[in-house]
């Protein structure tokens, strides 16, 4: 799945971001590794069920134990990426 991702990841920055970032939060050249992750999983595994456990929010108030991976958001909450940035 990594070597498919990599290749569509190379793909996209060429035949789409080689002259213009896109903007985010539409289509945007900073996120490249998270669209072509995604096309290679949903073709490598396209019996895959969606999981909430996979994209735990580590703002939750839920105990973290019971994700199998954390995603820290762009805000200013507690464990979030612009308290670590700010040393929090």
């Amino acid at each position: 799945m990594v070597r498919r991702s990599v290749l569509l990841m190379k793909h996209i920055l060429t035949h789409y971001f080689s002259d213009d970032e896109g903007a985010w939060p539409g289509w945007y050249r900073g996120v490249t590794t998270l669209y072509s992750g995604e096309i290679a999983v949903n073709h490598c595994a396209p019996d895959a069920q969606r999981s909430e456990l996979l994209d735990g929010s580590s703002t939750t108030q839920e105990p973290l134990s019971r994700y199998a991976h954390i995603h820290c958001w762009h805000n200013d909450e507690k464990f979030s990426k612009h308290a670590f940035m700010d040393g929090l």
